[in-house]
């Protein structure tokens, strides 16, 4: 049986706050030295990484990692000193962690067999371990589900819509998934359509799947709006070949970007005006279809224009190639942007972005925008969701203990770029469901930027210890240099046996990085590292909870939602909680607009 929160997925909605482990330690030169690199005894690890600062006072994380086939979990030590740490190493391996549900051991036990010591992580890392056997299983079930879904082109999956008329082909119990249902529904040859019960709690309906035959809609198909309800079509029930992350490495094979060396010859054709920009040439070439990993190429120099539709699975993106030079904007114009969100579907993030549409806010606000999840729903007419190809299932790990959700966004990004909706804006937006975020700030901060957008682009970080992950942005070409680059940043980051000075720097991971880093760090490293792309920090582009040293910059707190400049507020991930900080800075803007009125009017 598959669940349906994310919590039951295995997927853990840990305050971020909770995954960081900072023990502060005087230490000498020598004692920096001798405690940096990795030292490895058997299956367990230990990390010591000084953080930014004098090598005499360094802030000091230690993890012990404790590795296997399909994990890797970090437990906190309470470093004492340096010797314990390593007697600590010297007597013990690490026990494996559960595959099966009769393998978690009782709470106490876990406690002693993996020598976890004091801290706030302990609850929480007990939790990802008593739950990995969960994680396991949705993982491998809904990727299935996934691959099923890409290669049998299945159609949207529609939030609030019931297709059962009661004329049911057969309705099956306990199915958790909407996807599971459709599958159900496609290889029943006698099923054109189904429905399923994603309210909780309604006897007889919640996870139950309703299969309808054809003669109940013989006159034609019928929606009927139903809130608790999940309806939609078969799938084509003959599938082909698609893209999937088979190995690791895969994932940081991008496809070529737009406008990259390698031409392909897709077709000549005259096109319209394009939009959002004009070209100044007469005669303009246009590349399309795209399929899979075709995208847009133009020969001669020229670069493309995005006109309209998109790349997912077989559709066509249409684009217009125009002289670099003779792509301009018309003037007085603010920075256009693209704004994207990932969600996990059928969970409270899915709820998150459901609201902010009703309320055309947050990435409704930009120039175009676009979400993505690993189901294609439509959940509001004309907003429907694109699928990227991951199960979007992670668990907490790595260096920092976070999510490692780095091959999540690669997936993403791979999507982005097939998609090439980037190209017909400034900048990209990549934004959390639980962030509150004003585009209208943003675009008034984005003029300062402009000396950035040419040669390899601009991104701005957004706290002083690095790129956190609520809101990231990137100029047209400094994505472009993401996209280009993945591959070399892979080979030059994964793998790596570590000494003094890439521990101090975070320079590459302990095997591959998607077991090491969460997607914000190995972005902020790849492009500041192994590309020209420029690195801004902007201050105000976002205040959180757990981004150290911003406080100096607002005199409000991150939850108060009351600094006047910020563009960005994380985490809000109750609907109330995010309703209660979009309102006070629609007030503070409201306040502002009509105090400049006031001064226009008196002078």
């Amino acid at each position: 049986m598959l669940p349906v929160s994310s919590e039951r997925l295995g997927v853990l909605e840990l305050d971020d706050a909770e995954l960081h482990i900072p023990v502060e330690k005087e230490l000498t030169d020598a004692e920096a030295r001798e405690m940096a690199p990795i030292l490895s005894l058997g299956s367990a690890r230990a990390v010591a990484s000084p953080g930014w600062g004098s090598s005499k006072k360094l802030k000091v994380i230690a993890a012990l990692l404790l590795t296997c086939s399909a994990c890797i979990v970090a437990v906190p030590l309470a470093v004492q000193s340096r010797h314990g740490l390593m007697s600590l190493l010297g007597l013990w391996t690490a026990p494996p962690m559960p595959t099966q549900k009769d393998q978690v051991e009782p709470y106490h036990r876990w406690e002693h067999d993996y020598h976890v010591q004091p801290g706030k992580l302990k609850h929480s890392l007990y939790k990802v371990y008593r739950n990995h056997p969960i994680f396991l299983t949705a993982k491998q079930i809904l990727t299935g589900l996934v691959q099923y879904q890409t290669s049998h082109d299945c159609p949207m999956q529609e939030l609030g819509v019931d297709l059962n008329k009661g004329y049911d082909l057969r309705s099956i119990p306990g199915i958790t998934y909407a996807g599971i249902c459709q599958k159900i529904c496609t290889e029943d040859w006698g099923c054109v359509a189904w429905s399923w019960g994603l309210v909780r709690n309604a006897p007889e309906f919640s996870d139950v799947c309703f299969l309808e035959r054809a003669a109940a809609i013989a006159g034609g198909i019928v929606r009927n709006n139903a809130t608790g309800v999940v309806g939609g079509l078969p799938c084509n029930r003959y599938g082909h070949g698609f893209w999937w992350a088979w190995q690791k490495s895969d994932f940081y094979k991008l496809p070529a970007p737009a406008g990259a060396s390698m031409v392909t010859d897709l077709g000549v054709i005259q096109c319209d005006e394009p939009l959002h920009h004009h070209c100044q040439d007469e005669h303009k070439e246009c590349c399309a279809p795209l399929h899979l990993d075709k995208t847009a190429k133009c020969a001669g120099g020229l670069v493309p224009v995005r006109q309209a539709g998109f790349c997912n699975g077989s559709d066509d993106g249409k684009f217009t190639c125009c002289r670099s030079n003779s792509v301009s904007k018309p003037k007085n114009l603010m920075p256009s942007v693209h704004c994207v969100m990932l969600f996990l579907a059928y969970s409270s993030e899915q709820d998150l972005l459901v609201y902010q549409h009703k309320r055309q806010a947050g990435i409704f606000q930009c120039d175009s925008h676009a979400i993505y999840s690993s189901q294609v729903i439509q959940l509001a007419p004309g907003l429907v969701s694109r699928r990227i190809p991951h199960s979007m299932q992670a668990e907490i790990g790595g260096q920092f203990a976070t999510v490692l959700n780095l091959g999540i966004f690669l997936a993403l990004y791979r999507q982005l770029i097939l998609d090439g909706d980037y190209l017909k804006t400034d900048w990209t937006i990549k934004v959390d469901p639980d962030t509150v975020f004003f585009p209208s700030r943003l675009r008034k901060s984005l003029s300062n930027y402009n000396f950035g957008l040419g040669d390899a682009g601009i991104y701005l970080n957004n706290c002083p210890d690095g790129l956190h992950g609520p809101i990231e942005v990137f100029s047209q070409r400094s994505f472009l240099a993401l996209a280009e680059n993945a591959q070399k940043c892979y080979e030059l980051m994964d793998n790596k046996p570590c000494d003094l000075d890439c521990q101090a720097k975070r320079l590459v991971c302990i095997g591959n990085c998607t077991d090491w880093w969460g997607e914000d760090i190995w972005v902020d490293r790849c492009l500041d590292l192994y590309t020209n792309a420029k690195r801004m920090f902007s201050r105000h582009l976002l205040q959180e909870a757990h981004c150290v040293g911003t406080e100096e910059y607002s005199t409000h707190s991150w939850k108060s939602c009351k600094d006047p400049r910020t563009v960005a507020f994380h985490p809000f991930k109750a609907k109330d909680d995010w309703e209660e900080c979009y309102r006070t800075v629609e007030s503070i803007e409201k306040k502002t607009a009509s105090d400049k009125l006031g001064r226009f009017v008196m002078k």
